[in-house]
């Protein structure tokens, strides 16, 4: 028997060509390429099979001579027999690759063993286990990102610092809902997010520290902040208030929440602006009044309204709205804070201030006065009551008393005629510091004081002789106006 030498497989000894893999028989066997391993998780492609050829027959050895006496322990040659067809190979072999030096058929290229079951496993078991170790981490942050916000939401101190920020940058209506104040709408006028916009009108460099306790129901904190270029300093108490799903509620105790006092005469109409917005008696959290009465002349001397109105610290304007082009607002007040038509409110009143209707440093006492458009105006009214006084005597006319020009009998002597009179000054007013009173009506009144001077001419004809003349003389005018919105009225008195 002839063993191959390529595959192993036992022969007849007759044949040339191994039987199993078609390896020369005596040969060394051939070096076969090693098959590429294929990534983890592919599959090799098929080759397409192609039809199986029949080998091509080996040729017939020529006849043999007849046998001769061989030695003895000698096998006789046997003839050649013809050869089988070959067996399909068994061993894969590399995609395209044929043995050399052999005719071979194509051979169909078995496909890559699968993976063992077991090996799969554990693969999947490996990936799971990583899969739910990267969830668990997940979760973890995401609880730890979640606690470190449900604390900071809750943190009495973030509280207190977004409510001191939102006072520096004009937000007061965000502060008073922070605050939860129990104010009405009416009542929070001059709370809003648009009545200081001037940053230079606001506080600025604020700092917040804690004092006392950093732990408990209750929070101390000092609030440090400079305004109109002072420094300045508060306290805001904090105190828990249950919670709101997770997170910490606090109320404000005490806040930076001040007000402003205005008293003005009881019969003037509060139309009083602050900052541009028009406040009065539905806007007052607090009211009083010294008399009980109704407007009536003679009952007003001493009497005045007060009213308070909330306010964050800040510079505060004050205007009348009404009879606006002829009257304003004096405030008078003993506070280093308030000028003569600024209140600055520095900050929440001081501990012991009073609650009553004269607060310091914020109370003032408001006062209309004449604008400078009164006295232009007045002075106008003037001068057309006076052209009228001397075109009433250039006609020869006794003018009014009010008048306060010469006149003399002369004028009704017909030796006299010609009698011409002009304007030598116009009337100017003495004083505009004016003396004003609020009427029931709401109309205010007043009175004014003038200087004019005038100069006339005449003729006079007698049968004795004829001469014209000249003259001049001064008037001292006495006159009340009334204001009633923006209309003002003049009227010469005796």
């Amino acid at each position: 028997m002839k063993v191959c030498a390529q595959c192993g497989n036992q022969n007849p000894d007759d044949v040339v060509f191994c039987a199993n893999c078609g390896n020369p028989l005596g040969q060394a066997p051939q070096q076969a390429q090693a098959p590429q391993q294929m990534p983890t998780g592919m599959v090799p492609q098929t080759m397409p099979q192609q039809p199986m050829q029949a080998p091509e027959a080996v040729p017939q050895a020529a006849p043999q001579p007849a046998p001769q006496m061989m030695p003895a322990g000698q096998v006789p040659m046997q003839p050649a027999q013809p050869m089988p067809a070959p067996q399909p190979m068994q061993q894969a072999m590399p995609t395209g690759q044929i043995p050399q030096g052999v005719p071979q058929p194509a051979v169909p290229i078995a496909p890559a063993a699968p993976v063992a079951p077991a090996a799969a496993t554990a693969k999947i078991n490996k990936g799971l286990v990583g899969g739910i170790a990267i969830a668990v981490v997940v979760v973890l942050v995401a609880i730890i990102a979640v606690t470190k916000v449900v604390g900071n939401m809750g943190d009495p101190s973030k509280v207190v610092n977004d409510y001191v920020t939102a006072l520096s940058e004009g937000r007061y209506g965000d502060a008073i809902s922070m605050e939860g104040s129990s104010l009405s709408d009416a009542q929070k006028a001059l709370l809003t997010n648009s009545v200081v916009q001037d940053a230079n009108d606001r506080i600025s460099n604020v700092d917040v520290s804690p004092t006392g306790k950093t732990s408990g129901a209750t929070r101390n904190f000092k609030v440090d902040y400079t305004f109109n270029g002072q420094s300045q300093s508060a306290t805001v108490v904090l105190k828990k208030d249950g919670k709101k799903g997770l997170v910490d509620k606090w109320k404000f105790e005490k806040s930076l929440l001040s007000d402003i006092s205005i008293d003005y005469p009881l019969c003037i109409t509060p139309n009083i602006t602050v900052n541009g917005v028009t406040v009065g008696a539905d806007n007052s959290f607090f009211g009083y009044k010294d008399i009980d009465a109704s407007c009536q002349p003679g009952a007003l001397e001493g009497a005045y309204s007060v009213y308070r109105f909330a306010a964050y610290p800040g510079k505060y304007h004050l205007s009348l709205s009404d009879n606006a082009k002829y009257l304003t607002v004096s405030m008078v007040s003993s506070s280093p804070y308030v000028t003569s038509t600024y209140i600055n409110v520095p900050g929440p009143r001081s501990e012991g201030e009073s609650d009553g209707p004269y607060v310091e440093p914020r109370s003032v006492t408001v006062y209309r006065v004449a604008t400078d458009q009164l006295a232009t105006d007045i002075t106008a009214q003037l001068k057309t009551a006076y052209d009228s006084c001397i075109s009433t005597a250039s006609s020869n006319r006794k003018p009014d008393e009010s008048c306060d020009i010469w006149w003399s009998s002369d004028h009704t002597n017909s030796n006299y005629s010609n009698w011409k009179y002009t304007v030598a000054q116009e009337p100017k007013i003495t004083s505009s510091d004016f003396d004003l009173e609020t009427k029931s009506d709401g109309s205010v009144t007043g009175t004014v004081s003038a200087d004019a001077a005038y100069a006339y001419t005449y003729s006079y004809n007698s049968s004795f002789s004829s001469s014209d003349g000249s003259n001049d003389g001064s008037s001292s005018l006495y006159a009340t106006f009334t204001i009633k919105g923006d209309d003002l009225t003049v009227k010469l008195e005796d």
